[in-house]
């Protein structure tokens, strides 16, 4: 028998168990969790016209996600943008909580701690003091 003959018999089989091999080494890889840092970035959306921020948002929020990771190395923690909508707001403070669900993350990836896990902004009308 020579290699080649070697080769292609039960070639079905072999490609088979190397398929079998691939999926269960990717199981086993993707299936442990870890957990990772990220400085995710904050935007403020549609504020009214006339209306001015009394108080600045913190330009990031400290992030810990966990997840596959093969996910976690793929992600961009900058593209990750948090915006925060004031488009119905009207002069006076407005809370936002629950930051963690305002991270747009893939399939498969948890938010587990935000810092800080609120955001207090004031508005006022612009010409006033």
């Amino acid at each position: 028998m020579n290699v080649r003959e070697w080769i292609l018999h039960n070639l079905g089989l072999k490609l088979l168990s190397l398929a079998l091999a691939v999926c269960l080494w990717l199981y086993v890889a993707g299936g442990k969790e870890e957990e990772m840092a990220a400085a995710v970035p904050v935007r403020v959306t549609n504020l009214a016209p006339g209306l001015v921020l009394v108080s600045q948002p913190p330009d990031r929020l400290d992030v810990c996600i966990v997840g596959p990771p093969t996910i976690l190395r793929r992600l961009h923690p900058d593209k990750m943008v948090v915006s925060l909508d004031m488009g119905k707001v009207k002069a006076g403070s407005v809370a936002f909580a629950s930051l963690d669900r305002r991270i747009p993350v893939p399939t498969g990836i948890r938010v587990v701690r935000v810092s800080p896990a609120t955001i207090e902004l004031a508005v006022k009308p612009a010409g006033e003091k």
